[in-house]
């Protein structure tokens, strides 16, 4: 049952597989959505519970969609812990597609506030969030910085090459 999937990701060894079986779980029913979201805010076990917002990530859209019921304050805690997971991507998406100006100022708010406690997460909502919205949210656009890949030269492999290349061209002019 969920109850023992839960009560497994306090422990270390097995987490990572209890929290496969429980994110399989709420793909083939959504109503185990529910029971983990309740679960999630009874919880007090700080690790239990991130590791819950991680199973929950996958169904961001449903508690984003959540802030416009009765239900409002638990999506708001859940989707403010999947943003300070840095599982950002998905809020991204929705915030730049989005034509609902009552859930963008609701998600807003959230991401305002995870900010705030963790200003790294910042950068990415920064980098990607379309103009108008880092406007509301006073975000100053941030220019995304490649990554340069520094290669090791393979000192033996370019001898190598360079004696390959010299036996070609000696051999070249007898053919």
């Amino acid at each position: 049952s969920v109850m023992k999937l839960i009560g497994l990701l306090a422990d270390e060894t097995v987490a990572l597989n209890a929290l496969s079986a429980i994110s399989k779980l709420m793909s083939e029913n959504s109503t185990y959505i529910n029971t983990l979201t309740d679960y999630f805010t009874a919880e007090k076990n700080l690790t239990v519970k991130v590791r819950m917002a991680e199973a929950l990530s996958a169904k961001i859209e449903y508690f984003i969609m959540k802030l416009q019921t009765t239900e409002r304050q638990k999506a708001a805690e859940i989707i403010q812990e999947i943003i300070r997971l840095g599982k950002t991507s998905a809020v991204i998406g929705f915030l730049n597609k989005n034509k609902d100006i009552e859930i963008e100022n609701e998600l807003l708010t959230i991401v305002k506030r995870s900010t705030v406690k963790h200003p790294d997460l910042s950068k990415d909502f920064c980098i990607y969030l379309n103009d108008r919205i880092l406007d509301k949210v006073n975000f100053i656009k941030c220019e995304k910085t490649p990554k340069i890949k520094e290669r090791k030269k393979d000192a033996g492999m370019i001898r190598a090459l360079y004696s390959l290349l010299l036996a070609v061209l000696l051999i070249f002019p007898m053919i």
